[in-house]
């Protein structure tokens, strides 16, 4: 079972990162922060959530879903994107949102994935 409240976050950026743990904790979930895929991968923790940019060093957020569900297969997961592209074809648990968005529809959006 997931620990309660720990959402990983696996961006990049790091002022979108920071921000986004901000924004959570406010919330009260506890966040795993990591910058890369390989260290979302080496962390090996159970989470509630995943929040994952699609474009990142060395793995597309997509591959690293695949893999972070390997261990976790029904794992939810938001994976965001600044690029400008259309939303790519997911199932949930997955879901999509389209970079800038909203931290209000961010917070909704991880609420109702959380219940």
């Amino acid at each position: 079972m997931a620990a309660a409240g720990l959402i990983l976050v696996v961006e990049d950026e790091p002022s979108i990162s920071g921000l986004l743990e901000k924004i959570l904790a406010r919330g009260g979930h506890a966040v795993r922060l990591c910058a890369t895929p390989d260290l979302a991968l080496a962390d090996g923790g159970e989470y509630s959530l995943a929040i994952v940019d699609y474009s990142l060093p060395g793995m597309d957020g997509l591959a690293l879903i695949d893999r972070l569900r390997l261990r976790q297969p029904e794992l939810p997961v938001i994976l965001c994107s600044g690029l400008p592209m259309n939303p790519p074809v997911l199932h949930p648990p997955i879901h999509f949102l389209q970079k800038p968005y909203r931290m209000r529809q961010l917070s909704e959006l991880v609420l109702a994935l959380r219940q």
